[in-house]
């Protein structure tokens, strides 16, 4: 966005935010005489493919839409402007529907230059996920773009970073996929204001699928999931979810990275993000970064080093006093190439980011020479991410590598001990308690007061 906040445009911590900005849009800019006749106070309106004659308060392009509601490209002079006491209700049928927008300038909706104009109190509901498509054009850097506007709510549909690639007009976008390039992410939202988003997919491919930002004069937005699956598909490495000034709160949903793309230089790939003053709160989901068979990139570094890890590969970050609490679900880490060295982490907290995940299960499956990192701290970071192994006779090694996490976070029991230690085989029960001080073999021997392998840590 032109409007980059001081920090949008730039690589910030471990991934790329935003895009720099370009000059106005007036590419698809809505003609007065081409809108349709709608009711002046309709409380629903439909948005379609191809509006029936029998379907009053239809429009069949989301500019239209847009301008009627909030009046965005100064076309038309009394706009509907929803509010608390007169919402409107968007019911959008089956079909892909583009913002049409050859620049990234125009905002879906903007209450951050309107004044006191209210915007926002809109619902859009669509026929499914996958069935409703919203999406926008390849020169932008996200599907849809929203500033400070207050209870929006998206149901029933799909956000994708597929845009439209028409090179000039808006035939391709209102014809379908095949006319769309893997070029966006899918919301940027700038600013406060409050959104509810229930059995909707977000896609972002060469950006992050969400990102919220701000400056501290407009304060951090509020956000809810429910259901809702945000996912990060190929090319770029960077957050699927990443957050630097919203609150979000997550139920039920899933939270995935993957990656096949090349080049794109030192970046990790994380699932969620939380960086200044965002922080998240998840419950039962399922949080995954994934390296796929086919894919091609290496995740090398070790991200215990100090400072932010560039290559590295992992579920939840938290960096400069962003916050992530987890309660319940799974935080997936995983490569399924074996050719590839490919270092994974599940959570990872770094100057004065924070991270807590009570109830929760880890998986991690690094590749070739990669080892598992459960838990990091660096620096001012806090990781209390409290984690019990499955019992055995030797403690957990994922990929035949020694566990790396934090010291008291991790707890196993192994079932074969001696009464003298678990060095030596037996029929007893010990827990033992990961402690980094213990060296090579971290576990602290809790029935026999010293490490797994003899010594004092």
């Amino acid at each position: 966005m032109v409007d980059c906040r001081g920090f949008a445009c730039v690589i910030v911590g471990v991934m790329v935010l935003g895009t720099a900005g370009v000059s106005r849009a007036t590419h698809n800019t809505p003609v007065e005489s081409e809108m349709p006749t709608i009711d002046a106070g309709a409380e629903v309106v439909h948005l379609r493919k191809n509006c029936p004659s029998t379907l009053a308060n239809c429009f069949e392009r989301i500019p239209h839409l847009l301008e009627w509601t909030w009046g965005i490209y100064g076309v038309i002079s009394s706009p509907r402007h929803p509010d608390a006491q007169s919402p409107l209700t968007v019911r959008i049928g089956p079909g892909t529907f583009s913002t049409e927008e050859e620049d990234d300038d125009i905002w879906f909706c903007d209450a951050g230059t309107s004044g006191t104009t209210p915007r926002g109190h809109v619902a859009f509901m669509g026929s499914g996920r996958g069935i409703t498509v919203l999406t926008g054009m390849a020169s932008e850097s996200h599907s849809i773009y929203i500033r400070d506007c207050d209870e929006l709510s998206f149901h029933d549909l799909t956000i994708s970073g597929l845009g439209c690639s028409d090179g000039g007009t808006a035939a391709a976008c209102l014809g379908g996929p095949s006319g769309f390039l893997e070029k966006l992410g899918g919301v940027y939202w700038d600013g406060a204001g409050s959104s509810s988003w229930s059995n909707v997919d977000i896609v972002g491919y060469e950006h992050a699928a969400w990102i919220d930002l701000c400056d501290t004069a407009e304060g951090a937005g509020l956000h809810y999931f429910h259901g809702t699956k945000v996912q990060k598909r190929t090319n770029r490495v960077e957050a699927a979810f990443a957050t630097q000034c919203g609150e979000s709160w997550f139920y039920g949903g899933e939270i995935t990275a993957t990656n096949s793309g090349t080049g794109f230089g030192a970046r990790s790939m994380v699932a969620v993000r939380a960086a200044d003053d965002g922080q998240i709160q998840i419950f039962g989901s399922f949080v995954r970064a994934l390296t796929r068979a086919s894919d091609s990139y290496a995740f090398t570094e070790n991200p215990q080093t100090t400072g932010t890890p560039r290559k590295t590969h992992g579920g939840l970050l938290a960096e400069d006093g962003g916050i992530i609490h987890m309660h319940g679900g799974i935080i997936s880490s995983v490569s399924q190439n074996s050719s590839l060295n490919v270092n994974t982490f599940g959570a990872l907290a770094v100057e004065g980011g924070f991270i807590h995940t009570p109830g929760t299960a880890y998986t991690q499956i690094p590749t070739g020479s990669g080892k598992a990192y459960r838990a990091v701290q660096q620096s001012t970071g806090s990781a209390l991410v409290p984690f019990l192994w499955q019992s055995g006779s030797a403690p957990p090694a994922p990929n035949g590598q020694a566990l790396n996490s934090v010291t008291g976070q991790d707890v196993f029991v192994e079932a074969d001990c001696a009464s003298s230690g678990c060095g030596s085989s037996g029929n007893e029960t010990h827990m033992l308690i990961y402690n980094a001080n213990c060296g090579s073999d971290p576990w602290f021997d809790v029935g026999v007061g010293k490490c797994r392998d003899g010594s004092s840590p």
